[in-house]
């Protein structure tokens, strides 16, 4: 069970973004800014003055090997800090900076709208062609748009959880071998139905993409959006074993403080999805070309503000983060990285974060409390408990099985936890690793590997009845 509560998790947190991570807490609970930090607000904060505030905001995080990467705050064209924290190679300790390239996931979406949008200029298709157009005998391929796949609405399947996914991810694939192996699958939805995320219509994407320009997918990517923009330092990832200078190792959280490499993983395997590598530097310039019309133009840019309904479009979104409206990109690979953009436009702040473990919401929490910090407001710090409990019958008391109600991801899933050499651990369930739960001063714990907070729940008598986790509740059964 779970295994099923940990694909329901992956599914969740992919299709719902920062919404669907319990990240919500009572103001109460946040921690006052110490005096002088009212500068942020004004702009008149220094490089250092950020440094300092967001080191000592990121210090436990990484003592606690809870997160490694490189973060950069910019205020209007300002940049406050681009900074490597924890090690892109561990084993060598070689630390991570603000060079250091990352597996950016979902945010490669981005460049394949760019991409699409660039032929659609050229007039080389448009967004109401059908798929049939390019791909004979796909099915449905006379219903299914190119606005559909780029909108998530076209109905075709998540592949990520096929039975042969795990499979099929560890080898290499050219984009025709992933049409050929979605067009058969089973739908979610007809064709302009509803919204559905899936990782294939993207892959269909950058197969239409090679069809049109007569270019590989990394190859037009290359000559007509990196170099033209100058991103020096963003890649495809088509060859998973040629080197590649700066280029973190992506890791494993196990247990209270462990590591694992990352399982093998072949990037082909999601051309067009989550195949790309960047840096911090790189994708705000990125985001500075969306702004500036430098690639796209303007007729272009008004077509996709028209139908997204936002000055972005397509593969970035708007949410309140903060309490502010922002314009948000998520990425997590579930192999060993994960990305969080943030940009607030009233304020002009830009926040990003790219991390070299495969923790699917810790970026979420970074970004948003270093966004706090920039607007010299309260953010919350993690507070660790310095002491283990000593009572062995207190932890053996909170071990047990815990099952979620019909409201869950998976509903009725269940999560055990069970006490080990003075820690609260979730077993290892292959392929998924060993869980562990982070004491808090206040009580309370993070489960490391996802990065929800839980709670014990007790009745008046003072047992141990269930646990808060995230937003949801769970009864304990044994």
């Amino acid at each position: 069970m779970y295994k099923q509560l940990v694909i329901g998790l992956i599914s969740a947190l992919t299709v719902f973004g920062s919404a669907a991570l319990g990240r919500s807490f009572d103001v109460r609970e946040l921690r006052p800014l110490r005096n002088g930090i009212d500068a942020l607000e004004t702009g008149d904060i220094s490089s250092r003055e950020a440094e300092i505030l967001i080191d000592k905001y990121l210090k436990p995080y990484v003592e606690c090997v809870s997160f490694s990467g490189t973060v950069m705050v910019v205020r209007g064209q300002t940049v406050l800090l681009n900074k490597g924290y924890g090690m892109s190679v561990y084993e060598h300790k070689v630390e991570n900076s603000a060079n250091t390239k990352y597996q950016i996931a979902s945010l490669s979406k981005s460049f394949t709208v760019a991409a699409i949008f660039l032929l659609v200029e050229k007039g080389k298709l448009r967004l109401d062609d059908p798929v049939s157009r390019f791909i004979a005998d796909f099915p449905d391929g006379d219903k299914i748009t190119i606005n559909q796949l780029l909108t998530h609405t076209s109905g075709l399947p998540r592949y990520v959880f096929l039975p042969d996914y795990q499979d099929r991810s560890q080898r290499m694939h050219t984009t025709k071998d992933l049409v050929d192996w979605i067009r058969d699958k089973e739908r979610s939805s007809s064709p302009g139905e509803k919204y559905a995320y899936s990782n294939a219509n993207y892959a269909i994407l950058a197969h239409i993409i090679e069809r049109v320009s007569g270019e590989k997918y990394g190859d037009f990517l290359s000559r007509h959006i990196f170099a033209p923009l100058g991103l020096s330092a963003t890649g495809h990832r088509a060859e998973i074993h040629a080197p590649i200078k700066d280029m973190a190792f992506g890791y494993v959280p196990v247990g209270i403080k462990d590591l694992y490499h990352s399982p093998h993983h072949d990037y082909t395997s999601s051309t067009g999805a989550g195949s790309l590598f960047s840096t911090t530097g790189d994708i705000y310039k990125w985001f500075n070309a969306w702004q500036s019309g430098e690639l796209l133009n303007k007729q272009t840019r008004k077509l996709i503000t028209e139908m997204v309904g936002s000055p972005i479009g397509y593969s970035w979104h708007t949410e309140k983060r903060v309490n502010r409206d922002a314009l948000v990109m998520t990425g997590w690979d579930g192999v060993g990285f994960a990305a969080q953009f943030l940009y607030f436009p009233d304020e002009k702040l830009t926040v990003i974060v790219l991390s070299n473990f495969n923790m699917s919401s810790i970026t979420v929490e970074i970004a948003d409390n270093v966004a706090a910090i920039g607007f010299g407001e309260a953010y919350r710090p993690l507070e660790l408990r310095t002491t283990r409990i000593s009572s062995k019958d207190e932890l053996r008391e909170l071990a047990g099985l815990y099952r979620f109600g019909k409201d869950f991801y998976v509903p009725d899933s269940t999560i055990r936890v069970v006490e080990s050499g003075g820690n609260l651990l979730v077993p290892a369930e292959p392929p998924f690793p060993e869980g562990g739960l982070l004491p808090l001063k206040d009580g309370s714990y993070i489960h490391r590997q996802h990065w929800f907070r839980l709670s014990f729940r007790r009745d008046d008598s003072g047992k141990v009845t269930g646990m808060k986790y995230g937003d949801f509740e769970a009864k304990k059964e044994t």
